[in-house]
């Protein structure tokens, strides 16, 4: 299954095609997968043609584009036509705890609107994932009976203790406090709160306190996990080899077609024996 979807692609709206080398749903800078230019000039016309297929490394979301420019230097028209497909995003119902883990993260990294109706052991999961990805091993602990950590990291002798909200409203003191207790009854000295949310007032200085006394806590709010999160998915669409549509050229549909008559070529212009040879 993929979160993408290649269908309707002509009703995109035109910032699409016109927004340069941007991703329109995560602002990424998109990475330029396949790239061919050709001379299509004939007898009477001078023109090119130029293929991209362009991909976001951190979303996935993809745009194919043929562009072709034409100077009929007999009847002094310019043609330009633009064919184009891009991927259409898949709604997907994020309470289904059996989607996969690397389909949960692009639609997050593309969506992030959406990560309140995360299943929260989904979203458990993947915080783990995005976590390895940063050099982590990572595991959830059991749904029951985790006193309060949800997650464990480990690196060398690095070990955190991970909780995870996933909630609406800012997380309150008392449950950072909460996870500080959690951390003592599994004998760890470091953690980590993670929230779809942020913190309330107070936050910061708590875990001020808690590090006066050996306990580093580290407050990962909504903005700060995307963060994460993106960085994470920085390894989309490495190769054109990787990229899932082998044949999206021959699939473009018009997205424009515009004719122009030029009164720009000079007088020697349109004598010159090269536009007519």
């Amino acid at each position: 299954m993929s979160i993408w979807l290649y269908e309707n692609v002509s009703r995109q709206p035109r910032h699409v095609w016109r927004n340069g080398a941007i991703c329109v749903f995560c602002q990424s800078k998109l990475t330029l997968l396949h790239e061919e230019n050709e001379d299509i000039s004939q007898i009477k016309t001078r023109g090119s043609q130029h293929e991209r297929i362009h991909a976001c490394p951190v979303c996935g979301w993809w745009k194919a584009e043929r562009v072709q420019d034409i100077d009929n230097f007999v009847h002094h028209f310019h043609y330009y036509t633009l064919h184009g497909a891009a991927a259409s995003l898949r709604d997907l119902d994020l309470s289904d705890v059996s989607i996969p883990i690397k389909e949960v993260r692009s639609y997050l990294a593309a969506n992030y609107e959406k990560r309140g109706t995360v299943h929260p052991r989904l979203f458990e999961e993947t915080v783990a994932d995005v976590f390895r990805d940063h050099g982590y091993s990572a595991e959830v602990t059991a749904y029951s009976g985790d006193d309060g950590i949800d997650v464990i990291l480990s690196r060398g002798r690095e070990k955190i203790g991970v909780q995870v909200k996933r909630y609406k409203n800012d997380i309150e003191v008392e449950q950072i406090r909460s996870l500080a207790g959690a951390l003592v009854l599994n004998g760890l000295t470091q953690g980590l709160f993670v929230t779809t949310s942020g913190f309330q007032s107070g936050g910061d200085r708590t875990t001020d306190q808690f590090r006066t006394r050996g306990y580093q806590i580290e407050l990962y709010d909504a903005e700060k996990f995307y963060e994460a999160l993106h960085i994470a998915q920085r390894n989309m669409y490495k190769s054109f080899d990787e990229f899932p549509i082998v044949d999206i050229l021959r699939r473009l549909q018009i997205i424009e077609d515009c004719t122009q008559e030029r009164y720009d070529l000079s007088f020697r212009d349109r004598l010159s024996g090269d536009f007519f040879v």
